[in-house]
């Protein structure tokens, strides 16, 4: 009877421990309790990433304790699209392998063959136009892993938060976060991210200036030193240029007017020959200056002759 007794009180704690267990979403397995539920690993159809993949399918290998074929068998169950056909390339000693299944696998879907582009991407890394800083970060901490997969924790994130500062766009926010000497990404990107939203509410409170239009009229007359006795001195001045250059130009004219007058005498006085003392001509076109050489030329030519 006691040892009826004592059985029947461990299967009512076992009970009480299950309905406990699923209040609070969780599933114990309790010495001498067998639990035969098992958890089915997600499918994989080679778009996702493998290494995410992977380690969601050994959490369930863990959970459900299977073997290295249970293991294959059940990777094998869950392909699908384009990582289902790579069963072709392997025969039927391959398909139980699990080992040699994840080996093809990583091969055709994995990235460790691939860290030197992931390398040359996040070198030059920046953040591109309409990307907000949660997008960026997301991209920088996924390239940071995939080409550094091995690395230390610290020295990812120190990397992952050095390429991040880099490669903002707003100088502002950069030189802040340099400033702050953040040593974690979820730390720069929080700090970042209350920066740009002080910054953006201290711009929403911006005052802004009248503008008024301005005649220049209401500009001549808003000068401190403007008043009505020197408006008078400045028209006197005015009308006083004025009369000078009027003056100045009567005396142009009228000196032009002598000039012409001088030049219309000269040209009215006759001409006078030299030679001969008539009028109407000058001497070199004297009629009497080739006369009176004729008989002269004559006795020239007779003594050449006579020579």
């Amino acid at each position: 009877m006691k040892n009826g007794l004592v059985d029947v009180k461990k299967e009512i704690d076992i009970l009480k421990r299950k309905c406990e267990c699923q209040k609070s979403g969780t599933v114990k397995v309790e010495e001498g309790y067998h639990h035969s539920s098992k958890i089915k690993p997600p499918t994989y159809d080679g778009k996702t990433s493998w290494q995410t993949y992977m380690k969601q399918f050994d959490a369930a290998a863990n959970v459900n304790n299977w073997s290295e074929s249970e293991k294959a068998t059940a990777l094998i169950v869950s392909l699908r699209g384009d990582a289902l056909e790579i069963l072709q390339t392997l025969n039927e000693d391959q398909h139980k392998n699990y080992e040699e299944l994840v080996l093809q696998l990583e091969m055709r879907f994995g990235d460790k063959h691939l860290q030197q582009v992931y390398q040359a991407q996040l070198k030059g890394r920046n953040q591109r136009i309409n990307e907000n800083l949660q997008q960026y970060e997301a991209d920088i901490a996924r390239l940071v892993y995939l080409a550094y997969p091995t690395a230390p924790r610290d020295f990812i994130e120190q990397l992952a938060v050095q390429v991040f500062i880099d490669g903002i766009r707003d100088c502002e926010t950069q030189q802040a976060l340099r400033l702050a000497r953040c040593k974690k990404l979820n730390e720069v990107l929080a700090y970042a991210l209350e920066f740009e939203a002080a910054k953006q509410a201290s711009r929403g409170h911006t005052r802004i200036r009248q503008i008024r239009t301005r005649t220049p009229e209401r500009e001549y007359r808003s000068n401190n030193a403007y008043n009505r006795s020197n408006f008078k001195d400045d028209v006197e001045n005015l009308r006083q240029n004025i009369k000078d250059i009027q003056a100045s130009l009567e005396n142009i004219v009228e000196q032009a007017d002598r000039r012409n007058q001088t030049t219309s005498f000269r040209r009215k006085v006759p001409l006078e020959c030299w030679n001969c003392g008539e009028k109407g001509h000058i001497r070199p076109r004297c009629p009497r200056l080739g006369s009176e050489q004729a008989p002269v030329q004559r006795q020239v030519e007779d003594q050449e002759n006579a020579n």
